[in-house]
């Protein structure tokens, strides 16, 4: 499977914290770990009830696995990282994503090719597994409990060697630098977006040089603290229907709930051609952020969506004021939507690069935008904080 939904990221983290507290803790409770963990997975793992609050289905995981092959969602819940220290947010961002790569490894592997999963870290501080079986495969029933059984047994007993960690670290990093889209001036420009001291501005400060340097020795003790928290656990996630009104009281808005994190002022954002692997010709885009909920159906009604969206010519030059020298184009804009963490939302809006050829016609569309009423609008939409719009821009050292 190819899908994944990750982050890119332009900070170095050149230290982790490590809370003496939560290692002291698990060498003295090691012994009573699985008496824990028995009862911890006894309770997480109960089927869904009637009525229960639900989520939306992976959208990507859906379009990509055949319905005959899909054993359902999952997620697997971790003990919570202190917020207030930004060392240990990161901590737990770098461990739990490569270990979310070694999940995938080790199921497939373990299994012989009946059982794969996608995992992701995008419901942070927990993870989410999107389970399905192999091309060789029997009954749907009894290859989801083998499948939920041998994912359950790696999460309880798996002891990975330096080799295995490094190489699921290595794999984040090749995620990382194989795009070269608008996905990743956002990755880019959101930790720039959220002020310090965040939670979100933690997650979003870290940079592929972390993954290529993770310290297998801390990440099995991260992984030991893990199974001793009363958190840890399998739980199989309750799906909403597709069509399910995302103001619906059985819609789960509260998963993964993390503390606000501030945003910073609307501003422009200057970003160096070197931080990333920028798209060659795209150089200049406006990011607004606003709430929503993961995998729900498309806002559409919303004003800049539906404004600039839909591939719609439109023309830029007309705002009085907007420029010194006003230049009438009629171009294509484009749109990213992404749900990030904490379940925001944030739009991309850019000139089609086979319209804007120049960099300065891209530069002045990206400046009306950053003007347009709905676009702003859709800023102010958010319950806590003013979420942009950002102007940012890609520039050659």
């Amino acid at each position: 499977m190819i899908w994944r939904k990750s982050t890119t990221h332009i900070s170095t983290i050149t230290a982790c914290d490590q809370s003496g507290l939560v290692y002291l803790a698990a060498n003295l409770l090691y012994g009573m770990r699985f008496v824990i963990l028995l009862i911890v997975f006894v309770t997480a793992a109960s089927e869904s009830r009637s009525g229960e609050r639900c989520e939306y289905p992976d959208v990507l995981g859906s379009m990509f696995v055949p319905l005959e092959k899909r054993l359902g969602e999952y997620r697997i819940t971790l003990g919570r990282p202190d917020y207030l220290k930004q060392g240990e947010v990161r901590n737990h961002f770098l461990f739990s994503t490569t270990f979310s790569h070694l999940l995938d490894s080790l199921l497939k592997n373990q299994t012989k090719g009946r059982c794969e999963a996608v995992v992701n870290s995008l419901r942070f501080p927990d993870l989410h597994v999107y389970l399905s079986r192999g091309d060789t495969f029997g009954d749907i029933e009894t290859d989801r409990l083998f499948c939920k059984q041998e994912l359950r047994s790696i999460l309880l007993n798996s002891k990975p060697n330096q080799d295995e960690i490094r190489a699921s670290a290595s794999q984040e990093v090749r995620l990382r630098e194989s795009r070269s889209d608008a996905s990743t001036i956002l990755a880019a420009a959101l930790r720039y977006i959220f002020e310090d001291d965040t939670v979100l501005n933690a997650i979003n400060s870290i940079d592929v040089d972390a993954f290529r340097s993770v310290d297998a020795k801390q990440f099995s003790l991260w992984l030991d603290a893990q199974r001793l928290s009363v958190q840890f656990g399998l739980a199989k996630i309750p799906l909403c229907a597709g069509d399910l009104d995302p103001n619906s009281p059985l819609v789960d808005v509260s998963i993964n709930k993390l503390p606000s994190s501030r945003t910073t002022s609307p501003r422009t954002i200057n970003l160096s051609s070197r931080a990333a692997r920028f798209p060659d010709d795209l150089r200049h885009v406006v990011i607004v952020g606003h709430d929503g909920i993961l995998n729900a159906p498309d806002p559409s009604e919303m004003m800049a969506t539906r404004k600039y969206c839909g591939g719609k010519k439109y023309d830029f030059g007309q705002n009085e004021g907007s420029f010194a020298n006003p230049i009438v184009m009629t171009t294509r804009i484009r749109c990213l939507r992404s749900v990030q963490y904490d379940n925001q939302v944030w739009s991309v809006f850019y000139c089609d690069p086979k319209v804007c050829t120049s960099e300065n016609a891209s530069r002045l569309a990206a400046e009306e935008l950053m003007e347009d009423p709905e676009i702003n609008s859709l800023a102010r939409s958010s319950k806590d904080f003013l979420r942009g719009p950002y102007l940012v821009n890609i520039a050659d050292d």
